[in-house]
């Protein structure tokens, strides 16, 4: 597993390296589509960007728990460094994810992690890579074609010491209100382990999220997420509800700072799950 591991890293950066050979290319036909969409744009939070037509806000992750549209304009790439603590009844998890996304054109965009762990249940062990995932994203249309702008995103996981996982979600959201300055987002998740029937836990996720945009540089809302998890093991399965604020902020024209306090209500299986996110658009 590690050898494989190692091998698609070294794909990964490869990758990497031919796929920015050709970003000035495609910032340069973005720039100049930009310009011609920037002479429609009439108050800031209507400013339209890239070939999609979208809105700027929507470049950047809002919120952790919720997904919106695509994150990267064609030719480019950014970075998140995700750091997030899950607590337990018995347990704590610190998970981090290092995170590349590439905007690929024709509504696709290409997202590469590496996933990390350290548990705290009194027999404290080391930090380990906890395996690796590659996501596809696309959208069925341009920005305000169709209401919610759906977008369609599938994730594959391949985990150390385990069975690999499938993760197909379907994507919602847009604005509201005079301004345009309210953001919405709802997104319906499956999860799953390719695994022999006793080993299987299957697991539906609904996640939503509010932010009202106060210019370019605070965000504020909340957010909810619910989880039921069914095992093989455990007839009745498991149940998250969790709920909390949100807020981002835009710490330059190319950095931003995620912050995601989630506590378990209705007695969930998780007391609690914390996000911070630093984000880099490269």
């Amino acid at each position: 597993m590690k050898k494989k591991i190692t091998i698609i890293i070294v794909s990964m950066l490869i990758s990497l390296t031919l796929y920015t050979q050709n970003i000035k290319t495609y910032r340069i036909s973005d720039t100049l589509l930009l310009n011609e969409v920037e002479i429609k744009s009439r108050t800031l939070f209507s400013d339209t960007v890239g070939i999609y037509d979208q809105p700027e806000w929507s470049t950047v992750r809002k919120s952790p728990t919720a997904r919106v549209y695509l994150t990267a304009l064609p030719g480019t790439i950014s970075f998140e460094h995700w750091f997030e603590i899950r607590t337990y009844k018995d347990k704590v998890e610190m998970r981090t994810r290092e995170e590349l996304t590439f905007g690929l054109g024709k509504r696709f965009q290409l997202d590469l992690y590496l996933l990390g762990l350290k548990t705290f249940d009194g027999n404290d062990g080391p930090f380990i890579l906890r395996g690796i995932s590659t996501e596809i994203r696309y959208a069925l249309a341009d920005w305000g074609k169709i209401f919610g702008n759906p977008t369609l995103y599938f994730e594959y996981q391949i985990l150390n010491n385990s069975y690999q996982v499938i993760e197909p979600k379907l994507l919602f959201g847009d604005v509201f209100g005079k301004k345009k300055n309210n953001m919405w987002a709802i997104n319906f998740v499956y999860e799953g382990n390719i695994a022999p029937i006793e080993d299987r836990f299957d697991e539906f996720q609904t996640t939503i999220s509010y932010h009202h945009m106060f210019g370019n540089v605070v965000s504020v809302g909340v957010a909810g997420q619910y989880t039921k998890v069914w095992e093989s093991k455990i007839y009745n399965g498991t149940y998250d509800c969790l709920v909390g604020p949100s807020l981002q902020l835009t710490l330059s024209k190319k950095a931003f700072l995620d912050i995601e306090p989630l506590i378990g209500v209705f007695n969930s299986e998780k007391i609690s799950k914390v996000y911070f996110i630093f984000g880099w658009k490269i």
